[in-house]
């Protein structure tokens, strides 16, 4: 699969190509899983209307189909995310939260999900914004109701994640640090 021998006669410039070169690879890779799971996950997706889908587990041989995703995202037939991971050689939970992550990506965090296929956020750093926010409630663009961050808050270049607000002074402390004990 790699060839070890091949490193010992290789310059320090040609280690950094291939170390470049493989980050890229890996980078590359896993964003192709995350879409092929995404699609994987169109391929087996369904109506939850849907007579020939169970939804209480109710007949031997009858296929459950549930949402995986947070609430926006499409119903999924059970036996996809097994597949999945026979794919990947990976568990059915494994496959599972990767469809789950790449639904929620595409259908409740589009943004995040287009600057993960313009190689801008990883998909790994992608996935766990779609984990922490599964719970939360489908919002619609500029229906958000909640406080505005302050006014004095500065990022840096457009659509930045780099934001700072200004630091507020320590708390002060009122009590003594070294008290004296009693009753010893």
């Amino acid at each position: 699969m790699f060839d070890l021998e091949g490193l010992a006669g290789l310059s320090g410039g040609a280690v950094a190509a291939l170390v470049a070169d493989s980050y890229r690879a890996q980078v590359e890779a896993e964003t192709a899983l995350l879409v092929l799971a995404a699609r994987w996950a169109d391929l087996h997706s369904v109506d939850l209307t849907d007579p020939r889908c169970s939804r209480s587990g109710v007949g031997a041989g009858v296929e459950e189909c549930r949402r995986i995703g947070g609430v926006g995202t499409p119903a999924v037939k059970e036996f996809a995310a097994a597949e999945l991971g026979t794919l990947q050689h990976t568990s059915t939970a494994a496959a599972t939260r990767q469809m789950a992550d790449a639904l929620d990506l595409r259908h409740r965090l589009p943004l995040l999900w287009r600057r993960v296929l313009a190689g801008q956020v990883r998909g790994w750093q992608a996935r766990k914004v779609a984990q922490a926010t599964r719970q939360l409630p489908r919002r619609r663009p500029g229906s958000w109701t909640g406080p505005s961050p302050p006014r004095s808050v500065r990022c840096r270049g457009r659509g930045s994640s780099r934001c700072s607000a200004p630091r507020s002074s320590p708390p002060t402390r009122t009590a003594p640090r070294n008290r004296p004990r009693s009753g010893r």
